[in-house]
């Protein structure tokens, strides 16, 4: 078995044809790359693929046996022997994996017994990385996945060199994201699509890859889905996510619009348990996280009808901030205030609005209040305590 996958990041050439010294091996314990970056940038490239070979270990529970060999290419006049194909990628600034395997199936695992996967990558790092990924995949288990999910992994697996659970993706992939018209699930997620595409397809897949490998209801069942797929089990997205499919659609469209580096979708998971209308006089109590995002506060609320606020406790919104009430910080924008936001039967959303210590709130729509700690959503994490809420719908004094 044979297969070339390939990953196209730039859309304009930047390659020099003149050579101007050679080439020069660069080995870890993984990797084994052949390069004209200078020493100190070989240095640093073969660092973060270890870190990133780790992370990948880690994810996938399984390594490779001998090094992965790579290309990663500034002057394309010093690597004479590129092929066509290959040297058209890495000039245009991308890069592609090639190899071919010989393997057994037991039951329904495919294990690869023995081959060659060879990654070339133009000399930015983030290519090199990517195309590490594929590699790792095909010498750990003889496959990559449908393209889909092996480029998403593969933008994924680029930002693996730290810590996994944050956003940390290009600047420019995130303003891209946030600007587009928002994608179907099966626009990205088509296990039957053989076009790997472009930058933009890249960005879309990564997208859904964060956010299902990342969400707490999610996590597991994408990383079976995952391991089914390198492992040639017969496994469907549908069949994974379809039963979730509207959830995962607004969540993850919310997880794209308020995306920013250091956002945590572990984090900002929303809940989906949802309270009844409160009768005249009933009271509904809620515990709310400084550390989470939108969170369920039990009730369904109604337009224009005022409830009654009461709140409890203290939160921080810095590992060593003072502990605020549901004010929030004085002479600020709202930072650490409790603020809320009501989600219509047709999981449509009203704008934020602050409450603070308010004590009366009328509804301005009918639909499921949720309520936070007002935050920056890259700053949750260091954030601690909770508010305890009661919510009263008073008796009409009429």
């Amino acid at each position: 078995m044979s297969f070339a996958l390939c990953f196209l990041f730039l859309s304009t050439p930047f390659l020099a044809d003149e050579p101007d010294g050679g080439t020069k091996v660069h080995t870890s314990k993984h990797f084994r790359i052949n390069t004209d970056l200078p020493d100190e940038d070989a240095k640093s490239l073969l660092n973060d693929l270890e870190k990133m070979y780790g992370q990948l270990v880690r994810y996938f529970g399984r390594g490779v046996i001998k090094p992965i060999p790579g290309h990663v290419v500034v002057r394309h006049g010093n690597f004479p022997d590129l092929t066509p194909d290959v040297r058209e990628r890495v000039a245009n600034g991308g890069g592609i994996c090639k190899g071919s395997f010989i393997g057994e199936r037991r039951g329904s695992r495919f294990i690869p017994r023995d081959g060659d996967a060879t990654f070339y990558a133009a000399g930015k790092k983030q290519v090199a990385l990517h195309e590490a990924v594929h590699a790792f995949c095909y010498l750990s288990f003889g496959r990559a996945g449908p393209v889909w999910y092996a480029e998403g992994m593969a933008e994924l697996g680029q930002y693996w060199r730290g810590t996994t659970d944050e956003v940390n993706a290009d600047p420019h992939v995130i303003r891209y994201l946030k600007l587009e018209p928002p994608r179907t699930l099966l626009q990205v997620a088509n296990d039957a699509d053989p076009d790997p595409g472009g930058w933009q397809e890249y960005a879309w897949r990564w997208s859904l890859c964060h956010f299902l490998a990342h969400h707490p209801e999610y996590t597991r069942r994408f990383h079976r889905l995952g391991l089914g797929y390198l492992n040639g089990e017969n496994v469907s997205f549908v069949q994974a996510f379809g039963s979730d499919a509207d959830k995962i659609t607004f969540e993850w469209r919310q997880f794209i619009a308020d995306m920013e580096p250091g956002y945590r979708v572990d984090l900002c998971a929303w809940d989906w348990e949802w309270g009844t209308k409160l009768r005249q006089g009933a009271y509904r109590r809620a515990r709310i996280e400084a550390k989470r995002g939108w969170q369920s506060a039990m009730v369904q609320v109604e337009e224009g009808v005022t409830y009654s606020l009461k709140a409890s406790g203290k939160w921080r919104i810095e590992k060593k901030g003072a502990s605020l009430g549901p004010e929030g910080l004085p002479e600020s924008d709202g930072r650490g205030a409790l603020e809320g936001i009501v989600m219509t039967e047709d999981w449509e959303l009203s704008e934020p609005f602050i409450l603070g210590d308010t004590e009366d709130w009328t509804a301005p729509s009918s639909g499921h209040l949720y309520l936070r700690c007002h935050e920056p959503w890259s700053k949750l994490n260091d954030n601690f305590g909770k508010l305890n809420i009661g919510i009263r719908r008073p008796r009409d004094r009429s």
